[in-house]
């Protein structure tokens, strides 16, 4: 995969995660180029061929389970080839929210209060996330080489869309209740203390449906409504 095509692919989900985490959108996508080779070197089972959209070397079980590669590890100073099982993932999207359970870690707080992605880089070889010493220079090298700061969000704008997602969380809440109060009032359901007193209103016309016919039972009553009531019981006079 080029470059710019593994960036339009994963871009949406990096920034997702970035709302989600403070963690800069720019060093994921720099972290999954670094890790994959823009996409090129991804997990691939070597008996089945399936993919695992992982791309950052997850090993063990993903949502989609597992998938079996070689790979190169040193045991007592020797390089040796090894099978490993590598987690498996439906789809770049969760393989980076797989990744995202990782740094949201107590541990990597430097990374995710980092005030540059510069400085993420650089706190991630500190918080052990790596142990090439070299790094943060590599994800900063991709961050300037392709331009990938223009897809991070500044503090602002990470601030912004929190009290807008807290207007619509509250904006959603208020609908709900609306909605629940006008279910109720909609009720066509009468209450088995109410039912003998609601049919000798309606019989006697001292109570009326709608204009559809519904006598609604649980609405409330306005003054209009109970100027009308009182008048059919002859309680206003003539």
């Amino acid at each position: 995969m080029q470059p710019q095509d593994f960036i339009s692919t994963i871009a949406q989900a990096a920034q997702e995660f970035q709302i989600q985490s403070n963690v800069f959108a720019s060093v994921t996508i720099a972290q999954a180029a670094l890790e994959t080779g823009w996409c090129n070197f991804l997990p691939v089972d070597k008996y089945t061929g399936k993919q695992s959209y992982n791309l950052f070397g997850v090993q063990g079980n993903g949502p989609n389970g597992h998938v079996l590669c070689d790979t190169q590890e040193y045991y007592n100073d020797r390089l040796a080839t090894v099978e490993v099982q590598f987690a498996a993932y439906d789809n770049f999207f969760e393989s980076i929210a797989g990744h995202a359970q990782v740094l949201l870690r107590d541990n990597f707080a430097p990374v995710r209060e980092a005030a540059t992605p510069e400085e993420a880089c650089r706190q991630l070889y500190r918080c052990h996330y790596a142990t090439d010493p070299g790094y943060a220079d590599k994800l900063i090298a991709i961050i300037d080489e392709f331009g990938l700061k223009q897809y991070d969000f500044s503090r602002g704008d990470l601030q912004m869309i929190a009290e807008m997602q807290q207007q619509m969380i509250t904006l959603q809440n208020q609908v709900r209740a609306l909605q629940e109060q006008l279910n109720a009032y909609n009720d066509p359901t009468v209450s088995v203390w109410a039912a003998a007193a609601i049919k000798k209103a309606e019989a006697k016309k001292t109570i009326v449906g709608d204009t559809a016919g519904h006598i609604n039972p649980k609405a409330p009553v306005t003054r209009e409504q109970l100027a009308v009531i009182l008048d059919r019981l002859g309680l206003l006079g003539k």
